[in-house]
């Protein structure tokens, strides 16, 4: 397991459950831990990180997604994708403060290849079942993807610690690059929003306005530069 300074409201109770739980699944099952207060650099607990490689110090992958997808209470999931060459079934429980923002979250990251190896071989035997084939790493299911249309009043009716949380990560990401910068270099700036592009950020209604916003730049110069990326890496 891995660890470096938390916060005293994740730290007491979350980490001895993260222990706990692991113990109980035993070591095919990671469990990470976000500060959710430092999105960039959000993961402040792992254990058995070697399912997914996950590390103390980096920062969230698809909890963005997981968030706007997420209807009702703070339990998310579960959801399936390909890492490698492994099938992970993960979910998440979302940690909130004593003001209801949220802070943190605990992913449970559960190795299924077996599961997976073992149903193809009953599917042989039992030619009517059928499930979802996540045949390359990134594939996922069960989660809203980035090129499924979605209104802007679904997400207009995200709590607002959803939007703090996906904004504070806006904020950590410019940061890290630098805002002068990412508002006068355009690699530099064009490298801030593929970061914030494959992280999902730009599901949220406003996130490229805010960005606009931070940067000092019209909204058409953000909308420019993910014209180009797409084009780049369609």
């Amino acid at each position: 397991m891995a660890t470096r300074t938390i916060r005293p409201e994740l730290a007491a109770p979350w980490i001895r459950f993260a222990d706990t739980l692991a113990r109980m699944q035993g070591p095919s099952t990671e469990i990470v831990l976000h500060d959710l207060t430092n999105p960039a650099r959000s993961v402040v607990y792992v254990v058995n990180g070697d399912v997914t490689d996950r590390k103390v110090g980096q920062g969230v992958r698809h909890l963005v997604p997981e968030m706007l997808a997420c209807s009702e209470g703070d339990f998310i999931g579960p959801w399936w994708f390909r890492y490698r060459t492994k099938l992970i079934r993960a979910t998440t429980e979302l940690i909130r403060d004593t003001s209801g923002d949220i802070i943190g979250a605990l992913c449970v990251n559960e190795d299924v290849t077996d599961q997976e190896e073992l149903f193809h071989s009953l599917q042989n035997r039992l030619p009517g079942l059928t499930m979802t084939i996540l045949k390359k790493d990134g594939d996922t299911a069960g989660l809203m993807k980035p090129e499924t249309k979605v209104e802007s009043n679904d997400l207009q009716s995200k709590p607002d610690s959803v939007r703090k949380t996906v904004f504070r990560l806006i904020c950590e990401t410019v940061a890290q690059e630098g805002y002068v910068k990412a508002k006068t270099n355009r690699d530099v700036r064009r490298r801030l929003v593929r970061e914030l592009q494959d992280r999902d950020v730009f599901l949220l209604k406003g996130s490229i306005e805010e960005l606009a916003r931070l940067l000092g730049l019209s909204k058409v110069t953000i909308y420019s530069d993910l014209d180009a990326l797409r084009r780049t890496y369609p």
